[in-house]
């Protein structure tokens, strides 16, 4: 299964180097701004990159710095590549967890904006919370101070109890199958 990651992930990054790689070939000579051995960059591109970094934040002579850490970034990516640090697989590996991780943000964000939209807070639930904290000496401030933070706890948790219900919903439907022996737990 994990192999079967890997290669699918070889695959993808393949047909994105390969999609870039015949995008850059329609480049003519007179749009390129930089060229580092086979890498190619029009002003656009570079631009583009420039807006996109730290360096755009106003510093007079961030361009330049700019261009000076892109030219070693790149230098340094095309020796891993000679290397053929590319292809170990810790660094396959290595991808594979950071595109897990950013995905699973992806997600989590998503669907934490979709339940915020959704969710809303009464003023019930505002003036229950309050007095149960009052009730559990928590607070000892007046509803008026702590309404906003209180208000921000509820959603917050409606959010996370919407966000859960939604998660069980994904176990209960997917086809699940774990030998908890075999791993160990039981």
């Amino acid at each position: 299964m994990k192999n079967n990651n890997i290669v699918s992930w070889l695959i993808i990054i393949s047909l994105f180097f390969i999609i870039v790689g015949c995008a850059r070939e329609r480049i003519r000579d007179r749009d390129i701004a930089i060229r580092i051995n086979e890498f190619v960059m029009t002003a656009g591109e570079f631009e583009d990159e420039f807006q996109d970094s730290s360096y755009s934040a106003g510093e007079k002579n961030g361009r330049e710095q700019f261009l000076e850490d892109l030219i070693s970034r790149k230098l340094l990516l095309q020796e891993a590549e000679r290397m053929g640090l590319d292809k170990d697989k810790g660094f396959l590996k290595e991808i594979e967890r950071f595109w897990e991780k950013t995905l699973l943000k992806y997600i989590i964000d998503r669907k934490s904006n979709e339940f915020a939209g959704r969710v809303s807070v009464q003023e019930d639930d505002i003036l229950s919370r309050y007095n149960e904290m009052v009730k559990r000496g928590l607070v000892n401030s007046p509803l008026e101070e702590l309404y906003d933070h209180i208000k921000w706890l509820v959603l917050r948790e409606k959010q996370t109890e919407a966000f859960n219900a939604w998660l069980r919903d994904l176990r209960r439907k997917a086809r699940l199958e774990v030998d908890k022996e075999l791993l160990g737990i039981q």
